[in-house]
């Protein structure tokens, strides 16, 4: 008798939504960019090429170290659900963020969500409307 183990990966297990459902990220074309620059631009994103990619990039200030880590973290769980994760660097009360698309070495839409999410989460956090 011949007996097979197979290995059952659940539908609802976070691996197989974020490594194998994901649908590979679309850098922006330039008509795109120039169309959702603005409304980043408003937000406080610069748009810039740096190292062949295109990305945006963003500081934000708070009071003191404590409130950029708790920051931090909140958005660290958020990243995490969207499966996209900023480049920061954090002294302080300062943190620097660069987001650009590794899956498509540029700018794309998981940018600008993570963006909002991440301006979201600042201005409810310090009831900046």
């Amino acid at each position: 008798m011949l007996v097979l183990h197979t290995r059952v990966i659940r539908p609802h297990s976070r691996v197989l939504k974020s490594r194998f459902l994901s649908v590979v990220p679309v850098k922006f074309s330039d008509a795109e960019r120039n169309a959702i620059l603005p409304q980043m631009k408003s937000a406080g994103w610069d748009y810039c090429v740096e190292g062949g990619r295109d990305l945006i990039k963003k500081t934000y200030l708070f009071q003191n170290f404590s409130q950029a880590f708790a920051f931090m973290t909140e958005v660290a769980f958020q990243a995490e659900a969207q499966a996209h994760h900023p480049e920061w660097f954090n002294v302080y009360n300062r943190l620097n963020v660069v987001l650009s698309t590794h899956d498509c070495s540029g700018f794309s839409k998981k940018d600008v969500e993570l963006a909002t999410t991440m301006d979201k989460i600042y201005n409810r956090r310090f009831n900046i409307q």
